[in-house]
């Protein structure tokens, strides 16, 4: 269920086997970045030559006579607009919702493309950091299922490092559940989190030195794809004919995994390598 971020009766039987059959290890194969996600990122900004600019929110598009596409942006100090040949938009399908789009048949386009993929997902995670990985002789696995939060997955994180002196435990909530909770404060879904494990290892409010607390309200897809499959064109262009050039990323167009948003990348990478292509053939 906390896989789903949604109930069984908001997504489909398709999605569903797909995630039960990710734990059959004859199925596929699973693997970890040694020092966190975060390593992905971090060696992906170190590769780029493009110029990165944060906390800048773009707020519309539109095409100019030229063809090509303006976008607009704003900081908390100025606003201001450039031009392109092409965009990705690479953003989840809620904030995506927020844009504005200049044209009627691009901002109808989009609106249907939303409309399609408009199946939103919810997940919370609370994540602790203990003195010592206590429950290695009870969890013997790199993750449980609990009762708790009406159902919740119970990872053990530093399954994969057995020699760490730390410990790290991180409970994940999905749909119904993850919604409801994430209005709590902090503090108490931490206590609620303790209360979660098995009498046995109570004690284990005293070794925590760190805890965090994650929401992801309406940021993943209950129904990656949609409930009608579209081809890849289709799903990365909303409108291919009036705005070929405006390209749409996200792991909601898959399968709502980090696999996900990379196949879709590599997607829009590939058509824009390809339009580079044919326009230096033609010149």
């Amino acid at each position: 269920h906390s896989d789903l971020a949604t109930e069984p009766a908001a997504t489909s039987q398709r999605y569903g086997l797909d995630n039960y059959v990710m734990n059959d290890p004859a199925y596929m194969r699973l693997y970890c970045i040694a020092g966190g996600n975060e390593q992905l990122i971090e060696r992906l900004a170190a590769r780029l030559t493009a110029t990165v600019r944060l906390r800048h929110r773009v707020t519309a598009i539109s095409s100019d006579p030229s063809g090509q596409l303006r976008l607009v942006w704003q900081t908390p100090t100025t606003e201001g607009q450039q031009h392109f040949d092409a965009i990705v938009l690479a953003l989840p399908v809620e904030p995506l919702g927020r844009l504005s789009f200049a044209e009627p048949e691009l901002a109808a386009a989009m609106g249907r493309h939303l409309a399609h993929h408009d199946h939103p997902g919810h997940y919370l995670r609370i994540s602790m950091l203990f003195e010592r990985p206590f429950w290695r002789a009870w969890l013997r696995d790199s993750y449980c299922m609990l009762d708790a939060f009406g159902g919740c997955c119970l990872y053990d994180e530093t399954a994969r490092e057995p020699e760490a002196d730390h410990g790290i435990l991180g409970w994940l909530l999905g749909g119904e559940a993850a919604q409801r909770h994430a209005t709590l404060p902090d503090e108490q879904l931490v206590s609620l989190a303790l209360t979660s494990l098995p009498k046995a290892w109570r004690p284990a409010e005293s070794q925590v030195r760190e805890a965090r607390v994650h929401r992801w309200i309406g940021a993943v897809s209950g129904q990656p794809g949609g409930f009608s499959s579209l081809s890849p064109d289709r799903r990365h262009q909303p409108d291919p004919v009036g705005h070929p050039r405006l390209l749409v990323v996200g792991d909601y167009l898959f399968d709502s995994t980090l696999n996900g948003v990379l196949d879709s990348a590599e997607y829009a990478a590939g058509w824009l390598a390809t339009m580079m292509a044919e326009e230096d053939h033609a010149v």
